[in-house]
């Protein structure tokens, strides 16, 4: 018995240090974010909600929230898209281009996303000028980064689902290939792609050195409106962390719910022989 008190009393140090580890940093920079001044004393003389205030009509806040947010979006949506079709028909029916697939996947990885970024540039400058300082570029350069995540957590899904026995049993009763994918595939990888989803989002919505590449100032993003504030108050980039830290969360709660019960959630059976 005292071994066991032992053993959750080492485990509760353990997982207080690990939360404070996580929350610690975090309360810091909402108490820096709330401070009038915080230079020679251990908390902030004073608290004010001015610095809220003063971000939030900032002319470039709302815009750059919602180019990000549009962004993270259509990057989830192009990868899933991609993604999941051809996780799924490599599975069952091309199983020797799953190789060819997993060290594709890992090329983004590779590479630096500063390297990636002007890569981009280089070969968009030759081919395609007219694609240089547009979303679009940088739309396609963020599926890129996010391809490894979702690639991932879409196949491990797909091995713990055993794809091959589903399928089998589908076309045995008689469901067509759109069938199969629509009404068992689908609805049982809804976990590996929510949180495909999350990270992809999340790796589009906080990246700043891609975008202040490819698109800089001609279509500010809000992590790259955030490096340019950063010089100007650092007060005001405390509040900007914190509002992306709650875009995230917001959104990847949002995310994780739509992937349960928006299209993604197994329907009722129906009733009948």
């Amino acid at each position: 018995m005292t071994a066991s008190r032992l053993w959750r009393g080492w485990a509760l140090v353990l997982i207080g240090a690990f939360v404070i580890y996580l929350v610690l940093p975090l309360a810091v920079t909402l108490l820096f974010a709330l401070a009038t001044r915080w230079t020679s004393t251990v908390l902030p003389e004073h608290l004010t909600t001015e610095w809220v205030i003063r971000t939030v009509r900032e002319p470039r806040f709302g815009e750059t929230i919602r180019r990000s947010l549009a962004l993270g979006g259509v990057v989830v949506l192009a990868d899933l898209v991609l993604v999941v079709p051809a996780l799924v028909v490599a599975t069952i029916r091309q199983s020797r281009w799953r190789p060819v697939l997993d060290a594709a996947s890992l090329l983004p990885y590779a590479m630096p996303g500063v390297v990636l970024a002007l890569a981009l540039l280089r070969f968009y400058g030759a081919a395609a000028p007219a694609l240089l300082n547009t979303p679009w570029l940088l739309g396609a350069a963020h599926a890129t980064l996010a391809l490894p995540i979702v690639y991932w957590a879409v196949l491990n899904n797909l091995r713990a689902i055993r794809l091959h026995e589903l399928y089998d049993a589908s076309v045995t009763c008689g469901a067509r290939w759109t069938q199969t994918l629509r009404y068992v595939v689908l609805p049982n990888i809804r976990t590996g792609m929510a949180v495909a989803a999350v990270a992809g989002f999340t790796a589009s919505f906080t990246d700043f050195a891609v975008a202040n590449f490819v698109v800089g100032g001609s279509w500010l993003t809000f992590s790259v409106w955030q490096g340019y504030i950063m010089r100007q108050n650092g007060h005001i980039m405390a509040v900007t962390s914190i509002v992306s830290l709650v875009v995230t969360m917001t959104t990847t709660l949002l995310l994780i719910r739509l992937a349960r019960e928006a299209g993604l959630a197994p329907r009722q059976a129906r009733g009948g022989g």
